[in-house]
């Protein structure tokens, strides 16, 4: 957490690009082993999905030069109601599933 207020970033947005990148591998690989995919290539798909996956970390951008952390508030019931009550996000849940 230090290191990413160093350079000016948030944790979280770290964690959240972090924690897709993982579900999108993990879905892509079962969904490759699902479809007939072959157990013998599976160290080299999973290997090559890592290797995306440490790529889409260079994404992650520092924040502008000279932009200042905002105090923000922490997140409340309400807040997540009203997120579970956007379609999208439930049609992303019930996708995971």
């Amino acid at each position: 957490m230090a290191e990413a207020r160093r350079m000016g970033v948030e944790f979280g947005r770290i964690r959240v690009c972090g924690s897709l990148g993982f579900i999108v591998a993990t879905v892509l690989f079962g969904q490759y082993l699902a479809f007939g995919g072959e157990t013998r290539h599976a160290v080299p798909v999973a290997a090559a999905l890592m290797a995306a996956y440490a790529l889409t970390s260079l994404l992650v951008r520092p924040e502008a030069a000279g932009a200042t952390e905002t105090a923000r508030t922490p997140p409340t019931f309400a807040d997540a109601r009203r997120l579970l009550a956007d379609p999208a996000v439930l049609l992303f849940l019930l996708a995971a599933m």
